[in-house]
């Protein structure tokens, strides 16, 4: 069995072409998509567009056996090789030949595509035939930073945030920011939240063994102390901070050089766990943190379960507090009061568990509005998945 580690699935990496090429020669254009579009699930809907796939595609395409046909012996790669498989499934879903629920594939927006949950459960079995397993790699921890994904950096606050206009970077991470930058030199970045641009500097200093800083302007300190009076407070009267949960400030990659940033605040998310209701609002919690477990059954239906308040910080810190269904975000509509505030939705609904189930945060969970959650859950014996709900939204816009 060949172990391919996988921090993140946003894409065939270069790394993943030694391993996926030999599988792919065995398969048909059916599979390849399906194995292609597993290694993307983890980008957001915006970069599911069919150029991208095909991109990714390419890369492990081998020859087909009984014509030898590689990508630049398609009149249209795309059209016939990606495309063609998504018009087929949902023209034999409109004669009757396919139902809803055995679909592999599922249209998130114009020109973008996914697969749906039996389209990745489909691509890991196929790995599996292959002899290959996937391995999550746990995410990189840099003294006060931790990498969670390509893409995703999280920086507990610390003193020089506050009062220093600035933070570190350790060189671990530098090549989050831009790892070619010599010493002494400098670049501007720029830092949004909630749509309002900041910019700061990224910069290296003159020493042998360069350091590496990110120092913000007034607005952007600014922000941090409106956001964070009472973490503020505590570091301008004290030296060391101790035994407190402390909040995280949350870059996310937007485009070369722009930052989509927020703040994550564990207190605000374990008093939003302790306020909200439940199915039917019975039942009481149980936290099992040592086991990082949850979802064992007290009842079936309409009951309440346990519920880990570890992994929805985690659930939160790598996906954000934006609706990932309809991209509310509560801050924007309802300011102060709705900051931090998202509801976490289990991928896999609780009910249907017969017993303790590991959470992966990650994978498990997703972000989603209260409007979007409701209509989720609507209906008990028809919970809907979130491919489902975003193809609704769609359905309706044009309305």
């Amino acid at each position: 069995m060949k172990i391919l580690e996988v921090e993140y699935l946003k894409g065939i990496k270069d790394e993943y072409i030694e391993v996926l090429y030999p599988i792919m020669e065995k398969c048909n254009n059916e599979e390849r998509l399906l194995v292609c579009l597993y290694f993307m699930s983890e980008l957001d809907d915006d970069l599911t567009t069919l150029n991208n796939i095909e991109d990714n595609l390419r890369k492990i395409f081998p020859p087909i056996i009984s014509t030898n046909y590689l990508p630049k012996d398609y009149a249209s790669f795309q059209a016939s090789v990606i495309r063609g498989q998504f018009d087929r499934e949902t023209e034999n879903v409109k004669k009757g030949k396919l139902r809803q629920e055995n679909k592999l594939w599922i249209r998130v927006g114009r020109g973008r595509w996914r697969n749906t949950d039996l389209g990745n459960e489909r691509a890991i079995k196929i790995l599996q035939q292959n002899n290959v397993k996937i391995v999550r790699v746990q995410n990189k921890v840099f003294n006060s930073w931790e990498l969670l994904s390509e893409d995703i950096l999280l920086k507990t606050v610390d003193k020089s945030v506050f009062l220093y206009n600035g933070t570190g970077v350790p060189m671990n991470i530098r090549s989050f920011f831009d790892n070619s930058l010599g010493r002494g030199e400098q670049k501007l970045i720029k830092l949004v939240h909630k749509d309002k641009e900041y910019l700061a500097n990224f910069q290296l200093d003159n020493l042998e063994d360069p350091r590496s800083r990110i120092i913000w302007k007034a607005d952007f300190r600014d922000l941090i102390k409106n956001t964070l009076p009472e973490y503020y407070d505590l570091f301008s009267t004290q030296q060391d901070i101790m035994g407190i949960n402390l909040p995280k400030i949350r870059f996310e990659k937007y485009k070369k050089d722009i930052y989509i940033v927020d703040f994550i605040i564990p207190d605000n998310i374990y008093k939003d766990l302790d306020s909200e209701e439940t199915e039917d609002n019975t039942g009481t919690k149980e936290y099992n943190e040592e086991n990082n477990t949850e979802g064992k059954v007290k009842y079936y239906y309409g009951k309440k379960y346990e519920r880990n308040p570890e992994n929805r910080r985690k659930a939160i810190e790598y996906h954000g507090t934006k609706c990932k269904i309809c991209n509310f975000d509560f801050e924007k509509f309802y300011g102060k009061r709705g900051r931090g505030y998202i509801e976490i939705h289990h991928i896999k609904p609780l009910s249907s568990l017969e017993s303790e189930t590991k959470i992966d945060p990650k994978t498990d969970l997703i972000p989603v509005c209260a409007n979007c959650h409701r209509m989720i859950h609507r209906e008990k014996d028809n919970v809907l998945s979130i491919e489902e709900m975003r193809c609704l939204i769609e359905k309706n816009k044009s309305k």
